[in-house]
């Protein structure tokens, strides 16, 4: 996919069980700059595919059939682009760019011709799940809220950071999602950046909802990508999730 859309791979890929869904295959790409990441999840479905997992209410949606009799749904909203094909054989990718991502770097246009591309070329993506690679030296330390929490009446908030016990040229994300369903994560917030010469990376992630958000939806924050390198060595590691909160936003 890389290929595809002349981006890099940002958050290394991770798969993830679910209960009456199997496996899910989730990973990020970008462009360089860690505010615009772009988050891929492929699954394979059995039976309808729940609304909430290819859009939230209140977007602008169209769906196209591909030549090849897969369907193409778009759906633009306050909190992003979701663009995902669902091909005949029940393969459901779904790529999406947070509203940050959407509005300074990923069109909908962007999103909609990679999507095909991969789906008319039968574009595979499997991985094994990557863990934490930790070589001699440096060494660093990360920690997170152990999930989501209301922060005042209208406020999730989560936290993140790493600590690095030496400097050197480190890459720091995270992401606060909200669930969809059929292993599907929907980015609220995300932030990250690149410091030559860092030595602890924090991040504070918040989404502000309404009396009108549904309660009752499951949130989780995660690290997506954690690495330091220096003249001494390399310290990295990807998709540390923390728990799960139910949390009612009245």
């Amino acid at each position: 996919m890389t290929k595809t859309t002349g981006l890099e791979l940002f958050q290394a890929p991770g798969v993830e069980e679910y209960e009456q869904v199997g496996q899910t295959l989730t990973f990020s790409l970008g462009d360089g700059n860690y505010e615009h990441p772009l988050n891929i999840t492929r699954l394979t479905v059995h039976g309808d595919v729940p609304s909430s997992v290819l859009s939230t209410e209140g977007d602008q949606t169209s769906t196209t059939t591909l030549p090849n009799g897969s369907q193409l749904l778009t759906s633009v909203g306050t909190l992003g682009t979701r663009v995902s094909t669902l091909s005949k054989g029940g393969q459901l990718t779904l790529w999406e760019a947070p509203a940050t991502a959407a509005q300074n770097a990923y069109t909908t246009e962007h999103l909609a011709r990679w999507a095909t591309a991969v789906d008319e070329q039968g574009i595979t993506a499997s991985h094994a799940p990557v863990h934490t690679v930790a070589q001699a030296a440096p060494h660093c330390q990360l920690t997170q809220s152990p999930k989501p929490f209301k922060h005042g009446d209208l406020h999730i908030q989560a936290d993140a950071s790493m600590l690095c016990d030496q400097r050197g040229r480190g890459n720091f994300a995270a992401a606060l999602r909200q669930y969809q369903g059929l292993g599907i994560w929907k980015t609220l917030d995300s932030r990250g950046y690149v410091n030559e010469q860092g030595k602890t990376f924090p991040v504070v992630l918040r989404f502000e909802c309404s009396r009108l958000t549904t309660s009752n939806w499951k949130y989780r924050n995660n690290i997506g990508n954690a690495t330091l390198r220096n003249g001494n060595g390399y310290w990295g590691a990807h998709n540390v999730f923390a728990g799960t909160a139910t949390i009612h936003c009245a």
